[in-house]
């Protein structure tokens, strides 16, 4: 998908958080927006309606992402949503309104526009985590490829972590660069790999499948949800290379960025992952 199609000065700035969301079955219907990437909304809550979830403001977080559209689309999009400013609110499922949300790749905070559900969410099926295309591959199985582009790229190092492996494929995540700017959660004088939203870059990876009670031991170790979230990710196969999934991997909690380098024990870490796996050396 093209993006940055639509000048941002002159658009309407929208978080969006299921149907919508590239990978997903309205994606077309955002086509020539401007994509600013992932963000995360605090003080609300994510729930199941079965075609597609709404989202209410409560306690939890949602995972969405910012994308800025012009008045015309935002008309489309108000249709698809059942938005109608002129109608009485309680005759509109969703409702436009604004929120405050914060960007994954740099912690900067932005206020949006979003379509809240407009119904008591009492007797849906909340998704607890936020994340809907996170959600929509874990229905499905119960495994799932997990993403790595840091030390658990190194086979012997994700061993130590979750047991024995025994499939993965390598390729890299577009639109997202490497970075090493997550405050490490062991040694405050180092920094751990993170990826960022770049449409002009992508970083090496390999996906990793993973039980799910494996899943639930590196959540552990990554400090999930409080040092990395874990969410929908795109991934490209090398052997598929015009091919994009969505999978899972850890990006980092706005909070815990910070300047500084990785380790050197660190970087060993993702030089072996990527000797084992055939990635190019020259991307760290």
């Amino acid at each position: 998908m093209k993006n940055n199609v639509f000048p941002i000065e002159n658009g309407i700035n929208l978080f969006i958080y299921g149907t919508l969301l590239p990978g997903c079955r309205l994606e077309k219907k955002i086509i020539g927006c401007s994509r600013r990437g992932p963000v995360l909304l605090e003080g609300a809550e994510l729930y199941d309606l079965g075609a597609y979830p709404g989202m209410v403001l409560g306690r939890g977080t949602v995972v969405g992402a910012w994308i800025t559209v012009s008045p015309d689309a935002l008309i489309l999009l108000d249709k698809i949503e059942g938005y109608q400013s002129a109608l009485a609110a309680e005759d509109c499922p969703y409702l436009r309104r604004p929120v405050e949300v914060t960007r994954f790749a740099d912690g900067q905070r932005v206020r949006l526009q979003s379509y809240l559900l407009n119904q008591d969410p009492k007797g849906l099926a909340r998704i607890n985590h936020g994340c809907y295309r996170r959600h929509l591959v874990e229905k499905q199985t119960s495994g799932n490829w997990i993403l790595a582009y840091g030390s658990n790229l190194s086979t012997a190092r994700l061993e130590e972590r979750v047991g024995k492996l025994d499939r993965a494929r390598s390729g890299w995540i577009p639109e997202f660069r490497l970075v090493f700017n997550k405050q490490s959660g062991t040694d405050n004088q180092h920094t751990a790999a993170n990826i960022q939203f770049d449409p002009t870059a992508r970083t090496p990876a390999v996906a990793w499948w993973l039980e799910s009670n494996q899943i639930s031991e590196l959540d552990r170790y990554e400090g999930v949800p409080d040092h990395y979230f874990r969410i929908g990710v795109p991934f490209v196969d090398r052997s598929h290379p015009n091919e994009v999934e969505y999978l899972q991997g850890y990006v980092a909690h706005p909070d815990q960025l910070s300047s500084g380098r990785p380790s050197e024990k660190y970087l060993s870490y993702l030089k072996i992952g990527y000797q084992e796996h055939g990635l190019d050396l020259l991307e760290i």
